[in-house]
């Protein structure tokens, strides 16, 4: 079987996967933790906007010294519970980020994944991949009106090469890549009350 058919027999056979529903933005959230992969405008917010309870964790996978820090400090996001995990720099980072630390934080039992809706199905394979089995999770899709066309393309052929294991391991694309360059401390001394901002462990 040719490299390009093992693509295709794993993407059909995608309807075998976990379930997870994905609901419309804005959907209040219920779970234990909420979980946002950055990369596009609005994801952050929408984490924010979707919390029901204060006490509900936000752990934000990806981080970008600039955009992160001037959103989060326009929620006033220091006066929630929200983590910064710093280390991923490509989805399967996140997807492993996610994972590490969910096994870390046993009282989690569900979570809510937040990205763009162009973003969501390769992010709901890779998270779903990764994290433990006995974790119940729903996604929520933030619409991206600016999304061109060529970016839903690549993103779609992204989706389905992700399921290739041949492809995966010719590229790599389950070797952890750790980001070395931002500094979150940066980033939480823009806060008055920079103790209750967290980094995951």
């Amino acid at each position: 079987m040719t490299e390009f058919a093992h693509v295709f027999t794993a993407a059909a056979s995608a309807s075998q996967e976990r379930r997870a529903p994905v609901l419309p933005s804005g959907s209040p959230s219920e779970a234990d933790a909420i979980i946002v992969l950055t990369g596009g405008i609005g994801r952050i917010e929408e984490a924010y906007k979707i919390r029901t309870n204060p006490q509900q964790p936000i752990l934000i996978s990806g981080f970008d010294e600039d955009y992160t820090c001037h959103v989060l400090k326009n929620l006033n996001a220091a006066k929630h519970k929200t983590i910064l995990a710093t280390a991923a720099l490509t989805t399967v980072g996140n997807a492993m980020e996610i994972a590490d630390w969910v096994r870390k934080n046993p009282t989690v039992k569900s979570a809510t994944i937040v990205t763009s809706a162009e973003h969501m199905r390769r992010a709901k394979y890779e998270v779903l991949r990764y994290l433990p089995h006995d974790i119940e999770v729903d996604f929520r899709a933030v619409p991206n009106p600016a999304a061109r066309k060529i970016d839903l393309a690549t993103e779609f052929l992204k989706s389905v090469l992700a399921r290739s294991e041949i492809f995966r391991s010719i590229y790599g694309l389950d070797r952890p890549v750790i980001n070395l360059k931002p500094n979150p401390q940066q980033c939480i001394y823009k806060w008055q009350e920079p103790e209750e901002l967290e980094l995951a462990a």
